[in-house]
């Protein structure tokens, strides 16, 4: 008799573990189930908010690509050459214009198209930027190289880039030497990083 009632208590213990486990096998399946829900909606949620944010990138490119191109005239009078445009898709999207040397303007001039587009702020910003470059481009020697243009990026924070590149080879003249030792760079000059003033 002992006997059948240990059997019987070792059968209760087997069904009872086995409903257990299945109880816990359909919880963790519940549960399985509510996640792959909420990771779904979240998804979504951010798959929205991406497409928010590329939409409102697209109409600000759009925008600055409109006031770009308005201050390509005056770029001209300053005496600056584009040389191409790259428009980086990304977020934030960003678009970069190359301009080479130009024709040399006096500063005077320069300070009248600043004042008569004062109100035009990226028009300012790239008159500014390529004039300080240029002239910090012209203060800088570097062994072997010459300057071959100025690189403005218009993004969320913009950034002047001063460009460099092999020198003609052949006889070294005179004009070729420094005057005066290389201008040392420093804090918040254009294309060091520093904001354009």
């Amino acid at each position: 008799m002992k006997d059948f009632r240990l059997l019987d208590a070792a059968r209760k213990a087997r069904d009872s573990a086995a409903a257990a486990a299945t109880d816990l096998g359909r919880q963790a399946s519940d549960k399985a189930e509510s996640l792959k829900a909420k990771a779904a909606d979240v998804k979504e949620q951010i798959a929205e908010q991406a497409s928010e944010m590329t939409d409102g990138g697209l109409t600000k490119l759009n925008e600055t690509m409109t006031e770009f191109n308005a201050s390509l005239p005056v770029l001209r009078e300053a005496g600056d050459t584009i040389d191409g445009v790259t428009i980086k898709l990304g977020m934030p999207p960003k678009i970069v214009a190359n301009f080479s040397g130009g024709a040399s303007v006096p500063e005077e001039k320069v300070d009248a198209l600043l004042a008569e587009h004062a109100e035009r702020k990226l028009t300012t910003l790239l008159v500014k930027s390529v004039y300080h470059a240029t002239r910090l481009q012209s203060l800088v020697n570097l062994k072997g190289l010459r300057p071959t243009g100025v690189s403005v990026e218009i993004g969320l924070v913009p950034l002047v880039a001063v460009k460099f590149g092999p020198a003609p080879a052949g006889p070294r003249s005179e004009e070729s030497e420094p005057a005066s030792t290389p201008a040392a760079l420093t804090p918040g000059t254009p294309g060091t990083g520093g904001a354009p003033s």
